[in-house]
């Protein structure tokens, strides 16, 4: 009977196959790769004019405001606001600089108030709730700007 090449404790030996076939393998491989992603650019493309129609669906849905009070008033009148409207406040931060108020709703919707100031003596007010939810970010900044 033929001895075997294979030994417990040791590694089975390799084939070693032409060289070109390797590398003619891999090369099948690499075009079939490219193939398959590159008829998949149409998705792609959907797919990220998806998300840029959504970044521009929620940057359009805030109110905004102009107020020529200081971040911190602003800050301090939209998280009375919030609170008035039973919106939980997670979050209140105010500088001389800017200033936001992050609240919750009670269905969990996040309530974002950010306040910006700028050269002109001004004051930005941004409100957005949710992803699109315009209506009531425009009531909740028109309480703070009543307040203010």
């Amino acid at each position: 009977m033929p001895r075997s090449s294979f030994r417990p404790g040791r590694a089975a030996p390799r084939r070693t196959g032409h060289p070109l076939r390797a590398r003619a393998a891999s090369g099948i491989f690499a075009l079939s790769a490219a193939l398959l992603l590159g008829g998949q650019t149409g998705c792609l493309l959907l797919a990220a004019g998806a998300g840029a129609g959504a970044g521009a669906t929620w940057y359009l849905s805030a109110a905004r405001d102009q107020v020529s009070q200081d971040p911190r008033a602003v800050v301090a009148a939209a998280a009375s606001v919030l609170r008035e409207m039973d919106i939980a406040v997670e979050k209140r931060a105010a500088t001389a600089l800017d200033g936001e108020v992050i609240g919750r709703t009670a269905r969990g919707e996040r309530v974002e108030v950010h306040a910006t100031s700028s050269t002109a003596g001004t004051t930005e007010i941004i409100v957005r709730v949710g992803l699109v939810d315009d209506d009531a970010a425009q009531r909740i900044l028109g309480r703070i700007v009543a307040r203010l």
